[in-house]
């Protein structure tokens, strides 16, 4: 597949595109327990539930039908394509988190979107 630039990059709330992207990220983590007992040479843990989330920036388009679906509380099913097509897609369930909107005097307003996974997230692009 080469190299990504992010110039192509899509944001889908189901099939609908998100106008105005900026940017986005997706944080895939995983906890672990430790199971290390006394006696033992060196730690132990066992891996637990994995989790994902994320936030994406958009400039604010006025009535934009993307962007009105990722009203704080929602959840969505989320497609984020960092080179606008299916072969790099991270996919999944997302609940929106929090919204900040921004505005300077020489700038655009801008609104920075967070949200938590509900479930698997496929990722089309780290297989």
């Amino acid at each position: 597949m080469g190299l990504i630039h992010g110039k192509n990059g899509v944001v889908k709330v189901g099939l609908i595109n998100v106008a105005e992207v900026l940017s986005f990220d997706v944080d895939e983590s995983v906890g672990t327990v430790d199971t290390t007992a006394m006696g033992d040479a060196a730690e132990k843990h066992e891996v637990g539930i994995p989790s994902w989330n994320g936030s994406l920036v958009c400039q604010v388009e006025a009535g934009d039908a993307g962007q009105k679906l990722l009203a704080i509380g929602a959840s969505v099913s989320l497609a984020l394509q960092p080179d606008g097509t299916n072969a790099t897609e991270l996919s999944g369930q997302a609940s929106i988190t929090d919204r900040k909107i921004g505005n300077t005097k020489d700038g655009m307003t801008n609104v920075n979107i967070t949200f938590k996974g509900n479930g698997v997230l496929v990722n089309a692009l780290m297989v």
